[in-house]
């Protein structure tokens, strides 16, 4: 009878443990699933912070592409009235030296006639 009795307290004392470890182990199941649930919900917020960071980004680099062809269009207006100026400028040198050419050849002919008068003068005195 005594082993009987051991046997049954055994018995009942195993059931006993076995349902705190089964709800111990349920519990444990709960709080993991509640993680699981949350780091769900964490992956969802990296997730949109991800995109409305590249959203952000992108909006960024639409504003300095922008900025940037803008400038370039500033630059290349800046370029075409300086390069209309030099003209203007290369060409009014080239009237210069068309007219330092014209006043080179009346000096010369200046000169000739001087020359000449000189020559006559000379020839003269003889």
């Amino acid at each position: 009878m005594k082993d009987l009795l051991q046997s049954v307290a055994k018995k009942i004392t195993l059931e006993i443990i076995y349902q705190a470890v089964d709800e111990r182990a349920k519990e444990i199941h709960t709080r993991i699933d509640r993680l699981e649930n949350h780091f769900d919900h964490l992956e969802d917020d990296v997730r949109e912070i991800r995109t409305e960071i590249n959203r952000r980004f992108e909006a960024m680099d639409q504003k300095f592409e922008q900025k940037f062809s803008a400038m370039d269009q500033k630059f290349a207006a800046m370029d075409q009235k300086f390069e209309q100026r030099f003209t203007a400028i290369d060409q009014k040198f080239v009237a210069m030296d068309q007219k330092f050419a014209a006043m080179d050849q009346k000096f010369d002919l200046i000169n000739a006639r001087l020359d000449q008068i000189f020559s006559i003068l000379a020839n003269q005195r003889k």
